[in-house]
């Protein structure tokens, strides 16, 4: 479940979406280019940050029972923030301003999959919090590019 969240399954996708709605109207051509834009930067922005921070992974730490059998992920020191988190939070935030009544469905499938980054234990839960929160935050700016404005993706 967590390989959901990952940015090459995302990419893939906003860049599928991105080319369909090359055919549609004005609305789906917005709401994918908002998309492919909050991702762009939800990717990019962990991988800087990641540089600048020396967070240990819990799997490196965690030892003995609480352990349940996970394996390793990616960098030993690469814990902060969760790139996963940033990205569910800027797709479950640019999804729920695009579809607003499906809001609780995004946020329930955005916090479980979040939820399985802590659960096999490559991250810490302030990683995922603030990855969270930093994704968010990405996709509100990211309104200002894309021409993205409150109503303006009604038909």
């Amino acid at each position: 479940m967590t390989w959901a969240a990952d940015a090459r399954v995302l990419g893939t996708l906003a860049a599928v979406g991105w080319i369909i709605s090359r055919g549609g109207d004005r609305r789906q051509r917005l709401v994918a280019n908002h998309v492919a834009i909050s991702l762009t930067a939800a990717v990019m922005l962990p991988k800087i940050m990641k540089r600048a921070m020396d967070r240990t992974r819990p799997d490196r730490v965690v030892v003995g029972e609480d352990r349940r059998g996970v394996g390793t992920s990616g960098q030993p020191h690469d814990s902060f923030p969760s790139g996963h988190g940033v990205h569910i939070g800027a797709i479950v935030s640019a999804l729920s301003w695009a579809y607003p009544k499906k809001t609780a469905v995004f946020v329930a499938i955005g916090g479980a999959l979040a939820a399985t980054r802590v659960a096999v234990l490559a991250h810490w839960t302030t990683d995922v919090v603030l990855g969270l929160t930093l994704g968010t935050a990405i996709e509100r700016a990211a309104r200002r590019v894309s021409g993205a404005r409150r109503g303006s993706t009604r038909a």
